[in-house]
């Protein structure tokens, strides 16, 4: 069951990059993909830092968690708006491979302070 919804969910955003190319190739230009990063960058800074009474490890772990959003979720609410923007979706589509990248930066960063505390 798990290999059909992760195969599903791969045909949606294939077709719907496919559908929207022109708008995704578009934001390039904007600072769509800047504010994402830095939003991403703000709600993990901010949990990190008052993460009072927990360790670096829990501090790290809590703010990926928390800096992470469910794409999914932000798809079935904006296909319920009668009329939609391409530019939002343009942004849905982004506020899922973006995250994935400072996640990953986070990630090495938060791991690389955990060694050092030991």
């Amino acid at each position: 069951m798990k290999k059909i919804a992760g195969i599903s969910t791969l045909l949606l955003l294939g077709f719907v990059v496919l559908l929207n190319w022109r708008v995704l190739l578009s934001t390039l230009g904007s600072f769509g993909i800047a504010a994402l990063v830095l939003f991403t960058l703000g709600m993990a800074l901010v949990s990190y830092t008052f993460g009072f009474g927990l360790n670096q490890a829990q501090r790290g772990a809590m703010s990926l968690g928390v800096c992470s959003r469910n794409g999914s979720a932000m798809l079935v609410a904006v296909t319920a708006f009668p009329v939609l923007d391409p530019n939002l979706m343009a942004m849905l589509l982004l506020a899922v491979p973006v995250p994935l990248v400072v996640w990953l930066v986070l990630a090495k960063v938060f791991a690389s302070r955990a060694d050092i505390d030991r």
